[in-house]
């Protein structure tokens, strides 16, 4: 009986939950693996997904008003861009879509990024991304991206292509208001922070509280099975560079970037893949406040589902939880379907600092300026700053409006007039009167000043044109008059340095330089330059994918070999071998590779039906295409030919073909025998004879035959 009375609970918790959900205006469109959602004045944008069995890339797109309940379709993308597997972020009013894959599953990877604008409901492209030591496109899908102050983060997902590709080299930063500023001109990509720990694709990630998160994901996509599914969850602290493995999730999950979302200062992963590789509908909740600050992850039932899902809307609008599109299983079946309830909401209005404090130094080797981020956990707020010490000031971005994404605050010190010791000054960032009231944030600033050693000090500042670093010996900001500074110029992989420039010009590296002035010395790198030599051997040519005449260290360079009529690659020789066509290469030495042709060879098989044989001409089984071979069909004695069949038809002999393709024939030969079916109508008497020299023709006369023409000779005939 008890089992019974936990199994109608069970049901009855279930049929509640359900009847919670309302079902609310379809979709226009199936989608399914949708991608991040975007929430934009109260409204749901939902972007591109599978829209078919076929899974071909849908090019259009919708938003939902739940004020309405009225889906509308927003613009579609340019023709032949349509993609899935990108990275969808909202920033200002515009809505970035990153790499991805383009057009029908699985679809070639790209290295573009696509901007929608949602006030002019236009596309336009926007930064490719690079590789910042080659200066190559690269192209990434499934990845995670964040918006954290106005710094573009790229990290996981897989790169060059799916299969045991997960990548942890990149953590790709971009500077989007630099860009902005001049958009025609490269993207400044970098890529010096730490990278994803435990590489995956298919991940969650968002920005909470200063912080990025990296939420479950899955491996070995594309691998001819269903990807691993894994419940690893990961927090980056931009503050000390530094990622943090958290609590894993219950149970592992992916394909959850639609459905994963932060409010009231936890963060929610709605639905998603499953480590067995069916959908789930399960609602799970982390709060990083949780365990003392270490996480904690809870399923909250309250919340499941009206059904499982994957790859799939999710969000929450004021009060009401919203799902749309996905589907329940393979991303082959779409839905369009849209579902809504209300939910119990605490949001957190306050303002925050990612830093708890800064430590400032005025002496040799110190600095006084530092940032962190002030941040809001729900809504945004606009906010001024103020300090209670008078050597102390925000000098960057000291009044402004602060988001979930963060707001890169810099404060700078001056000691000027005070003694020797230890300073201690708050700054206190404060909400406006307007709107809802938001507790304020405080940042303690520590400030050590030392002792005066007494003499003139210089400024040095050294900065990197390129991918590459400077050490200073001794490292510091001001140098007393006439030390001496060693600066090291230490190149990123695959570049060179260059040479120096701004108070000091040359390529000695290491550079001792004086220090009897403020100087500024800027270090130069460029990527190593390789040569590809492509030579033919035979009859052909081969492509260059870039062509040029040098390529920068990491470049991929497909090499495609020609064949003229009548030949064939046979294969590479030199720097890379193999047959494989076309081929790709990187750049990473000078390179020599030769591709060899060889005529297209056919073969001719011969046969006979009857006694007969048959006289090639050139005599031998293969043939160059194109060549032309003479066929002689010999009978043998009593016998004559017919014919040829098989790859050749007729009674032309000698035969003559073009070998163009590999061949079979067969010479039809058959007995020249009397006839013996003559049956007798009359009394006269008749004999059954063959043509030939020397018989009588008739059989009651003399006449004799003297010559008999080749074309009859003994062919039987009835002699009356």
């Amino acid at each position: 009986m008890v089992r019974y009375a936990v199994a109608i609970t069970l049901l009855l918790t279930s049929l509640l939950v359900s009847a919670q959900w309302v079902r609310k205006a379809d979709a226009l469109k199936p989608r399914s693996e949708v991608g991040e959602t975007i929430v934009y004045n109260s409204k749901l944008y939902a972007f591109v997904g599978f829209s078919d069995t076929a899974r071909h890339a849908e090019p259009s797109s919708e938003v939902y008003d739940p004020a309405t309940d009225t889906w509308t379709y927003i613009a579609s993308m340019p023709a032949n861009t349509a993609m899935t597997h990108q990275d969808i972020i909202l920033i200002d009013n515009m809505v970035w879509h990153i790499g991805g894959r383009v057009g029908q599953n699985p679809g070639a990877m790209s290295s573009a990024i696509w901007i929608y604008n949602i006030t002019t409901n236009t596309w336009s492209k926007g930064p490719e991304i690079t590789d910042p030591a080659t200066g190559q496109p690269l192209v990434i899908a499934a990845s995670g991206s964040a918006l954290l102050g106005r710094v573009l983060h790229i990290f996981g997902g897989f790169t060059p292509s799916a299969c045991t590709n997960d990548q942890d080299k990149y953590h790709l930063t971009l500077d989007v208001d630099t860009w902005l500023e001049n958009p025609s001109l490269p993207a400044q990509w970098e890529n010096k922070l730490k990278p994803l720990p435990l590489k995956r694709n298919h991940l969650s990630a968002l920005t909470l509280g200063g912080k990025i998160y990296a939420i479950g994901g899955q491996t070995d996509h594309d691998c001819g099975s269903l990807g691993k599914d894994v419940p690893y969850c990961h927090v980056y602290n931009p503050s000390t560079d530094s990622w943090t493995q958290l609590p894993s999730l219950p149970a592992a999950r992916s394909h959850a970037e639609g459905s994963t979302f932060a409010i009231d200062g936890k963060i929610y992963m709605a639905g998603g893949q499953g480590g067995d590789g069916k959908s789930s509908n399960y609602v799970t909740i982390f709060d990083p406040a949780g365990n003392n600050g270490a996480g904690t992850w809870t399923e909250n039932q309250s919340l499941t589902l009206p059904f499982i899902y994957e790859g799939f809307s999710a969000t929450v609008i004021g009060n009401t939880f919203i799902v749309s599109h996905g589907s329940q299983g393979s991303s082959k079946y779409p839905l369009k379907m849209t579902y809504a309830r209300t939910i119990a909401r605490n949001p957190v209005y306050t303002l925050g600092f990612l830093s708890g404090c800064i430590n400032l130094k005025d002496s040799p080797g110190g600095s006084l300026k530092d940032h962190t981020w002030l941040y809001t956990i729900d809504g945004t707020k606009e906010y001024t700053t103020s300090s209670n010490a008078s050597w102390l000031v925000v000098s960057k971005n000291a009044t402004g409006i602060a988001n979930p994404n963060a707001v890169d605050i810099e404060v700078t010190a001056d000691p000027d007039g005070l003694s020797p010791g230890n300073y201690y000054g708050t700054i206190t960032a404060t909400g406006t009167e307007d709107g809802t009231n938001y507790t304020p944030a405080t940042l303690c600033v520590t400030l050590n000043v030392q002792q005066d050693v007494g003499g003139v000090q210089y400024e040095l500042q050294v900065t990197s044109n390129g991918n590459g670093t400077v050490t200073k010996s001794p490292d510091q900001e001001n140098y007393q008059d006439g030390t001496n500074v060693i600066l090291t110029a230490v190149p990123a992989g695959g570049q060179q340095f260059m040479g120096w420039s701004g108070s000091v010009a040359g390529t000695i590296n290491p550079l001792t330089i004086t220090m009897n002035a403020d100087k500024t010395i800027a270090a130069t790198f460029a990527p190593v330059q390789y040569t590809l030599a492509v030579t033919s051997n035979g009859s052909g040519t081969v492509n260059k994918n870039p062509d040029q005449t040098t390529y920068s260290n990491g470049t991929r360079v497909t090499l495609t070999a020609t064949a003229a009529v009548g030949q064939q690659f046979t294969g590479w020789s030199g720097s890379a071998t193999g047959t494989t066509n076309p081929l790709t290469i990187t750049m990473d030495a000078n390179k020599g590779i030769t591709a060899t042709f060889a005529p297209v060879q056919y073969s001719l098989t011969i046969t006979t039906s009857g006694n007969g044989t048959v006289v090639t001409n050139p005599g031998k089984a293969t043939f160059n295409a194109g060549s032309t071979v003479s066929l002689t069909a010999i009978p043998a004695s009593g016998q004559q030919f017919t014919g040829w069949s098989g790859s050749a038809t007729g009674t032309a002999n000698p035969l003559n073909i073009v070998m163009n393709s590999g061949k079979t024939i067969t010479a039809n030969f058959q007995s020249q025998g009397l006839i013996t079916n003559v049956v007798a109508s009359s009394k006269k008497s008749y004999v059954v004879a063959q043509l030939k020299t020397g018989i009588t023709l008739y059989a009651d006369r003399t006449y004799k035959i003297t010559t008999v023409p080749d074309l009859v000779n003994l062919a039987p005939f009835i002699k009356t």
